[in-house]
């Protein structure tokens, strides 16, 4: 099962990539390394359109990070892709890897990771 909310983006968004909702419940990028995030957006859009944000369930998230494998605990980068999740104080916890036959084979790539947000926004 999978929930979705439609919102405005207030910048240009890429399908997969983790967001925030700002102050005026628009999405934006998330723009930190393991900082909470509202959803993944199902498709890309520039500013001023509307996105699909997946807040629950699985999602295709964006992943240059080759370290995560399936199972690990899933966070934002500072680029709104999946990184694996470290226990820090200040880290949000998006989900779990499901699927990482497309994961990146190698630093810097980007591919799609399947992920599961039922775990969304746990912090540590």
């Amino acid at each position: 099962m999978q929930n979705s909310n439609t919102v405005v983006a207030a910048a240009a968004l890429q399908k997969g990539q983790f967001v925030k909702l700002d102050g005026s419940q628009e999405a934006t990028p998330c723009t930190a390394a393991g900082e909470e995030a509202y959803g993944v957006a199902l498709n890309s859009t520039e500013a001023g359109k509307r996105v699909v944000i997946v807040t629950e369930g699985t999602a295709q998230a964006l992943c240059s990070d080759n370290t995560v494998k399936l199972g690990d605990e899933i966070m934002t980068d500072a680029d709104g892709q999946v990184a694996k999740a470290t226990k820090a104080s200040s880290t949000y916890t998006l989900g779990k890897a499901r699927y990482n036959g497309r994961a990146a084979s190698s630093a810097g790539q980007v591919a799609f990771l399947e992920i599961d947000l039922s775990t969304l926004a746990r912090s540590y």
